[in-house]
């Protein structure tokens, strides 16, 4: 605060310059993702809003709102990152596992029920992962 309010700032070094970025962006764009699994990833985040259509009927008291589709997006892309980064070519289940905490947690809203029983959305998360079948 105090470096904002007198105009303060450290200055700002480079880690990354435009043509590696985009170096790693076409990078990225060749990590393989199966269709089995971008179905999977959309059934993931449906689930969040009609946990019914999943067998996740108790899930209804305790979801005000659910992630939106554009969180289907950021958890494909996520999901290729993580896979990116660990030196893979393809996107296996467990990138997607390991990313989905992450990409979801800002994006559902809990009812205060769910609230005050002291639920809290990475438990919600969890019970959609492991309710939701891997292809």
């Amino acid at each position: 605060m105090r470096n904002v309010a007198q105009k303060t700032f450290a200055s700002v070094e480079a880690v990354l310059g435009i043509d590696d970025l985009i170096h790693l962006q076409e990078a990225l764009s060749t990590v393989h993702i199966d269709e089995a699994l971008e179905k999977y990833i959309v059934q993931l985040i449906v689930a969040t809003r009609k946990p019914s259509q999943f067998n996740l009927e108790g899930l209804e008291e305790v979801l005000m709102f659910g992630a939106s589709p554009r969180a289907s997006i950021d958890l494909y892309k996520a999901s290729k990152a993580k896979a990116f980064l660990q030196g893979k070519n393809f996107v296996s289940p467990s990138d997607i596992a390991g990313v989905i905490h992450k990409v979801l947690r800002h994006r559902i809203v809990l009812s205060y029920e769910a609230r005050a029983k002291g639920i809290d959305v990475d438990s919600i998360i969890s019970q959609i992962v492991e309710t939701i079948p891997v292809p």
